[in-house]
Order: C-alpha cells, then structure tokens, then sequence
C-alpha cells in the first residue's frame, strides 16, 4: 500500500548531506577563528588562500630591468604586469603577496590592483607589503639612485 507521504528516504538523505556541509562550514570557520589560517583545524589541513608572488608571475612591460629568481634589478624605470590567474578552482591563489625588500639604491614604488594605486618611497633595507588578487595589476618601480637599484622579492610571513 502507499501512502499519501511517498518514499522519505530521498529527503533523509539530502538532509544528512546538508547536516555534513553545514559542520564542515562551521569546523573550518572556527579554524579561521582560532588562528588557523586557510580554515584548517589539527584534524582538517588547511587550504591556502594564496601564495608566494614570484618572478614567473611578472612580466616586463616596459624599461630597462632584468628579473631574476627573486631579484629585480633596473636602472631608471622599470615597468612590470603581474599576469592574472589562469584555471584553477576560484577559490586558489585568491591573493598572491610578497615583501619588496630595496637591497640597493633608493626606489619609487607604484602599484596598482583593483584600480587602486599606491605610492611609497624607499630607501635601501626598507621594504613594502605588495597584495595582489587573481586579476593581477601593475607594479611600477624607478630607481631614485645613481648605478642602479636592486630589490628581492622577500616571503610575506604575515597572515
């Protein structure tokens, strides 16, 4: 005989899955909130959200500048793309960051990422956070100094 409510065994089904989802949500969002980040627990690995910024993700625009490894060197100006984010699950390589450290010279630094650009001045040992998203952007460095400058693309160890 059947009954007027059918076969419930569909929804039970579907109403566990959204149980599970729903925990895996909530584990990985106390993980972001007790400091672990990319939402990884002790129990679950984390995932990162970003990466290194490095020098295969720099393309020379413009001037006279050589990159590499983690090293730029330029005299005048030098004019670089920081290529967006090809494939990939959209989730990865959400951000990619580096410290720009001036190893020699004084250096003019202009970045810009979302239509937003930022300036800073630098002298030499000083550095700058640089944050770019998978759409890429422009950095933009001139060498304030007489024989060239060097900068190092450095690891960015803050979250």
């Amino acid at each position: 005989m059947s009954g007027s409510g059918g076969d419930r065994r569909p929804l039970v089904v579907l109403f566990c899955l959204a149980l599970v989802a729903v925990a895996v949500f909530v584990t990985g969002a106390v993980g972001v909130a007790g400091g672990h980040e990319g939402g990884g627990t002790p129990w679950m690995p984390k995932v990162p959200l970003g990466g290194a910024l490095g020098a295969d993700d720099l393309q020379v625009e413009s001037g006279s500048c050589a990159v590499e490894g983690t090293t730029i060197t330029f005299t005048g100006g030098c004019a670089l793309k920081v290529v967006p984010v090809v494939g990939g699950w959209p989730w990865s390589d959400v951000t990619r960051r580096a410290r720009l450290v001036v190893d020699t010279g004084s250096v003019n630094v202009a970045a810009t990422v979302m239509g937003k650009r930022i300036d800073a001045d630098l002298g030499s040992g000083e550095d700058v956070r640089l944050v770019f998203t998978r759409d890429g952007g422009d950095l933009v460095l001139g060498c304030l100094a007489i024989g060239g400058c060097k900068v190092v693309l450095a690891e960015d160890t803050v979250p």
